[in-house]
């Protein structure tokens, strides 16, 4: 088992979310840092508000501090995403 299945797995993830990358990194001495990049493949589809299955047509990276782990500072990037629905005529 790989870290991005482990990681993925440990945060409770579902499809078509994942940890698609873990970087550590040791800033000084004494600061550690895991960063956890969190994604989805190109060409996911996600429902809107309504349920309507949506195509993303913008991603913005957003990152978070989550609690330490063994003394080890963790952040999560994350791609949010920007939804293009649909309009029938």
């Amino acid at each position: 088992m790989n870290s991005t299945t482990l990681f993925s797995m440990s945060l409770g993830l579902q499809s078509p979310w994942q940890v698609s990358d873990v970087s550590f990194a040791s800033k000084k001495s004494t600061q550690k840092e895991l960063h956890l990049h969190i994604g989805f493949s190109r060409g996911t589809r996600f429902p809107d508000e309504a349920g309507v299955e949506c195509t993303v047509h913008d991603t913005v990276e957003r990152k978070w501090q989550h609690l330490n782990f063994l003394k080890i500072i963790v952040f999560y990037i994350v791609m949010c995403l920007a939804l293009t629905r649909r309009t029938e005529k």
